[in-house]
C-alpha cells in the first residue's frame, strides 16, 4: 500500500548513522495516523533532505501496514519506497491573469508551442526507478517566454524531478497569447513526463 500525508512529528532519539528512525505519519489514506520506521539504509539521504523541506511536501511511503500495539506501522527498508511530493498549493496563482478555459470567453487568442525542452532525470531519480508528470503553472510573458512557475502536481521533489521539469519548462518558448492582436500575459499549465524508457 502507498500512503502519502505530511509528517506529524518523529519519534526516537537515536541517532541518523546508528539506527532506524520513526516518523509518525497522518496519511491522507487511509485517513488515520501511521507510524512509518524508516531503516538507517533508507534514511541516509533522503530523509534528511525531507526534513529540511517537510513544510512544503508531503511523505509517500510504500509497503505492508501492519497492526501494532500502538496502532499502525509501516516499515521501509529502501530508500525508493519513499517519495516527497510538494503539496498543491492553496493560494492562487496570478489571480488576475486568464487561464486556458477561460480565453475563449474573452476573446484571447491562446499561447502556441514554438520549443519545448524535455525535463532531465536526476541519478538519484533514476536509481529509484521514479516515473510518472509532473503538473506546472506558469506565467506566459507578452515576449513568449515563461516566467513565474510552480508545481500543481508533483511526482518527486526530494531527488530533484520537480525542480527538473521547473526548470526544463523555463526554457520553453511560446507563440504569445493575443487580445486584439496585442500580446498580453496568461497563465497555462504544462505537463513534463518522467519516463525511463524514452
Amino acid at each position: 500500500m502507498r500512503v502519502c500525508g505530511p509528517v506529524a512529528g518523529r519519534r526516537g532519539g537515536v541517532p541518523r548513522e546508528k539506527a532506524a528512525t520513526q516518523l509518525d505519519l497522518v496519511a491522507a489514506f487511509p485517513a488515520q495516523a501511521i507510524t512509518v520506521t524508516i531503516s538507517a539504509k533508507a534514511r541516509r539521504n533522503i530523509v534528511e533532505q525531507f526534513e529540511e523541506r517537510s513544510d512544503r511536501l508531503d511523505l509517500c511511503a510504500q509497503g505492508k501496514i501492519d497492526k501494532t500495539s500502538d496502532g499502525l506501522e509501516l516499515k521501509v527498508d529502501e530508500a525508493h519506497l519513499l517519495v516527497g511530493v510538494t503539496r498543491r498549493p492553496a493560494e492562487p496563482f496570478h489571480a488576475n491573469l486568464l487561464r486556458p478555459g477561460q480565453m475563449s470567453q474573452e476573446g484571447l487568442v491562446g499561447p502556441e508551442v514554438l520549443k519545448s525542452v524535455n525535463p532531465k532525470y536526476t541519478d538519484a531519480a533514476k536509481k529509484a526507478r521514479i516515473e510518472g508528470m509532473v503538473h506546472i503553472e506558469a506565467v506566459i510573458l507578452e515576449d513568449g517566454s515563461v516566467g513565474d512557475t510552480r508545481v500543481i502536481k508533483s511526482i518527486d521533489a526530494l531527488l530533484g524531478l520537480d525542480d527538473e521539469a521547473m526548470k526544463a519548462f523555463k526554457q520553453w518558448r511560446f507563440r504569445p497569447a493575443t487580445r486584439s492582436g496585442q500580446p498580453t500575459r496568461v497563465v497555462v499549465v504544462g505537463i513534463l513526463r518522467f519516463d525511463l524508457f524514452l
